[in-house]
């Protein structure tokens, strides 16, 4: 198959486009975003090391100041997908626009960088929920 997502609050998160492929959105994930609306109305926020963008894209519901950040450009990319299905046009031809998310003109700021490297803005509130990997145990 060559797109997967999930529905959580109202947000279609893809992360899985063709070659684009981030892991898949978990519990830690889920638990994150059902308190974003506590934190971020009418805020500036920054969603460093965004993935797949879940986290930014919740804030967005709250204010419209919302900033993603990642060191990858693959996710950056997907989280530009992810916000132009959510927030500009929710039934889009996902080829096109993953062939054109680039040129598109967006609403918000993406920054390429590794943590705060690229970033000399000040926020008022910064999600960050980092990738993590299972426990994997050897024998010895």
């Amino acid at each position: 198959m060559d797109f997967e997502y999930v529905k959580h609050n109202d947000l279609i998160i893809y992360y899985k486009i063709y070659d684009l492929e981030f892991y898949f959105t978990k519990e830690d994930s889920f638990l994150l975003n059902d308190h974003i609306r506590e934190f971020a109305k009418n805020k500036k926020v920054l969603d460093i090391g965004c993935g797949s963008g879940i986290q930014g894209l919740e804030a967005y519901k709250y204010t419209k100041n919302v900033s993603f950040s990642d060191i990858s450009e693959e996710c950056l990319k997907l989280s530009k997908i992810n916000f132009y299905i959510n927030y500009i046009h929710n039934n889009p031809d996902l080829d096109y626009l993953y062939k054109n998310i680039e040129k598109i003109n967006l609403p918000i700021k993406f920054y390429q960088s590794d943590l705060f490297s690229n970033i000399n803005e000040k926020f008022d509130l910064i999600l960050f929920n980092p990738t993590y990997l299972p426990e994997v145990s050897y024998k010895v």
